[in-house]
């Protein structure tokens, strides 16, 4: 059996600073060349696709999905992860054009955003698996 699990980006509801930053990076991962498209889908959904053209038969998937709620400590969590974070992506964000102009006034309305207690993202993965196919070179002569 040949399992995948991939990862989409954070959704939240409110569409802010707090997705616009989101955007920043799937925009530079697509201009990168990490993804097919750009959108937040990542590349969940060509897991499937993928799996049955390049190696498995029977394939299925599944969904899951973190939810970050501010005043838990997931949410706490998904905060101190934001913040360093979204630090440490700003110079590949930029390298690919990607970077608002003004990146840290969103950046810190995004962490503002993070700590409001109607706070609450998903992140949404993916579970691809299916039976491995026997190449031709593995076949054994009858």
């Amino acid at each position: 059996i040949i399992r995948v699990m991939e990862s989409g980006t954070i959704n939240d509801d409110r569409k802010g600073a707090h997705l616009q930053m989101h955007a920043s990076f799937v925009c530079a991962l697509f201009h990168s060349g990490h993804l097919f498209e750009q959108e937040s889908t990542g590349l969940t959904k060509h897991l499937s696709r993928m799996l049955n053209q390049y190696a498995a038969q029977n394939v299925q998937t599944k969904k899951y999905e973190l939810i970050y709620q501010a005043g838990t400590e997931g949410g706490e969590a998904y905060y101190e992860n934001f913040t360093h974070l979204f630090q440490a992506l700003r110079p590949f964000i930029q390298k690919w054009g990607c970077a608002p102009e003004e990146y840290e006034t969103i950046y810190n309305q995004a962490l503002d955003e993070i700590r409001q207690a109607s706070f609450c993202a998903t992140w949404e993965f993916v579970c691809a698996w299916g039976v491995k196919r026997s190449s031709p070179s593995m076949v054994q002569p009858a």
